[in-house]
């Protein structure tokens, strides 16, 4: 049998093992998360574009936009009707398009 002296310094080790572990799980976890956030900041730093990269896209968009839609003034109140109708078309099919394809 154990004598109580014995026992008490058995649950000390285990006790002071246990709390060694727990920090350097705790550690772990700290290290773990700051790697994260870093990679976060790197990547959005990253990801930033300049304004002349977002000029660029926004001017190809609105190429792109002018090539589906007609964008040209009417000669006359026909003219205008047939191509916002026209307009109007393009847009419904390619937003069911849109629907179909991305779900």
């Amino acid at each position: 049998k154990r004598s109580l002296c014995e026992s008490l310094l058995v649950c000390s080790i285990t006790k002071l093992t246990q709390a060694k572990q727990t920090q350097q799980t705790t550690n772990t976890v700290h290290q773990t998360a700051s790697t994260y956030i870093k990679d976060r900041k790197n990547k959005n730093t990253a990801m930033a574009k300049s304004k002349e990269e977002l000029e660029a896209e926004q001017k190809e968009a609105k190429e792109k936009l002018e090539a589906i839609l007609s964008t040209s003034r009417p000669k006359n109140l026909r003219e205008g009707v047939g191509s916002g109708v026209s307009n109007i078309v393009k847009g419904a099919v390619g937003g069911a398009g849109v629907v179909v394809l991305l779900p």
